[in-house]
């Protein structure tokens, strides 16, 4: 593996440190082969799992340059640098669909920042609704749990009361 990845990865991990919280392993150190990196060689080199790389690849997000001579997949050099951007896009938040758009657009010559912007304010988006959902969420366990402490042991429990339809509930004395 060549300095430059080892260097790219430090950055990126220095960025998203501070923000987010990624889940890659110490890189270990792994000797090129003739064409490039095997698919084990590239997954300890990132901390991903054999099983990731080839979920990327059915997904379209990273290809093999070609095979070694024992037929086994080889990559290039910035393989590492793509499988270091989808994880740290992950990590964002981000969705497979959305940063298969965004290798799309990294991979052409021009630097569409408006369709970027577009996918972060879309994702954006979604995640201050799904807060809003939590926030519901927590509200209602809130007032679960109050309802617990403030009802005596011997009555039913309030919060089975409050979830079954009218029909069945059953009054305790």
């Amino acid at each position: 593996m060549g300095p430059h990845l080892v260097k790219r990865r430090r950055e990126l991990l220095r960025v998203w440190r501070g923000n987010l919280e990624l889940n890659f392993k110490p890189m270990a150190d792994s000797a090129p082969v003739e064409r490039g990196m095997t698919i084990g060689q590239l997954a300890r080199s990132v901390g991903v799992a054999d099983s990731t790389i080839r979920f990327y690849e059915r997904s379209g997000l990273l290809r093999p340059t070609g095979r070694t001579a024992g037929n086994y997949r080889s990559y290039g050099p910035d393989a590492g640098d793509r499988l270091i951007f989808i994880r740290a896009a992950q990590a964002a938040g981000f969705e497979l669909s959305d940063i298969k758009s965004m290798l799309a657009f990294q991979d052409g010559r021009v630097a569409p920042c408006a369709e970027v912007r577009s996918l972060v304010t879309s994702r954006l988006k979604g995640v201050r609704g799904q807060l809003r959902k939590l926030r519901h969420v927590e509200r209602v366990l809130v007032q679960f749990e109050r309802a617990c402490e403030q009802r005596p042991r011997r009555r039913g429990c309030p919060v089975l009361e409050t979830l079954s339809p009218p029909s069945s509930r059953r009054v305790r004395r």
